[in-house]
């Protein structure tokens, strides 16, 4: 870290983290100058990277790295067009979590937010949930010699086709 200093303006530079490396400090008339012995800054923890570790019909788990700088909790969240879950979660606690409740074959943003206590970051990956399976399959007909016909109702959740 650099510091220059006049009568008139203080400038320091060198500084590690997101936005410019100097600032410049211009005494005003009602100003009063203090010494210092140290000043503490804290950047912001790097972003972690999200995981994805399984996923249901109605479930996600998502896991996520270690983040480099100071960390000592972190802010979960998914949310999609209709619904929203957030918790807090310590950097002790386990680097994995279950989200329920979801409904099914729909897109959802998790998020994994690093914090110092000051600082956040932010990593978030996309996933669907699985569709559900299709309602209603009817026996419709049968060919003793080679084919069956069957109906079905739409599965729950977003569907693309059928197989």
């Amino acid at each position: 870290m650099g510091v220059a200093s006049s009568s008139r303006s203080t400038v320091i530079g060198g500084l590690e983290g997101s936005g410019s490396t100097g600032s410049e400090l211009t005494p005003s008339q009602n100003m009063v100058w203090k010494a210092v012995d140290e000043l503490t800054i804290h950047t912001a923890p790097s972003p972690v990277e999200v995981f994805i570790l399984s996923k249901t019909t109605s479930s996600v788990t998502v896991g996520w790295g270690q983040a480099s700088g100071e960390v000592k909790g972190f802010i979960l969240s998914i949310t999609n067009q209709t619904s929203n879950q957030q918790l807090n979660l310590s950097a002790q606690e386990t680097w994995s979590y279950r989200f329920e409740g979801l409904s099914p074959g729909s897109h959802y943003t998790v998020d994994v937010i690093s914090s110092n206590g000051e600082r956040t970051t932010n990593a978030s990956v996309d996933i669907n949930t699985i569709p559900g399976a299709p309602q209603e399959v009817l026996l419709v007909e049968e060919d003793v010699t080679s084919s069956v016909f069957v109906s079905w109702g739409a599965a729950a959740g977003g569907w693309r086709g059928t197989r």
